[in-house]
């Protein structure tokens, strides 16, 4: 069993390192980039 410390850790690790399928970036940066573009897209609230 691994304490929820570890599992952050390796979670942050796979998520930090670059992917060729994300043409060299990692998944956090493609999931902020992401995330940016939904926010930006979205208009002011009605």
């Amino acid at each position: 069993m691994h304490s929820q410390e570890e599992l952050d850790a390796i979670a942050l690790e796979l998520n930090i390192r670059p992917r060729k399928r994300f043409d060299f970036k990692c998944p956090i940066e493609m999931m902020q980039g992401m995330m940016a573009k939904h926010h930006n897209s979205s208009g002011p609230p009605h």
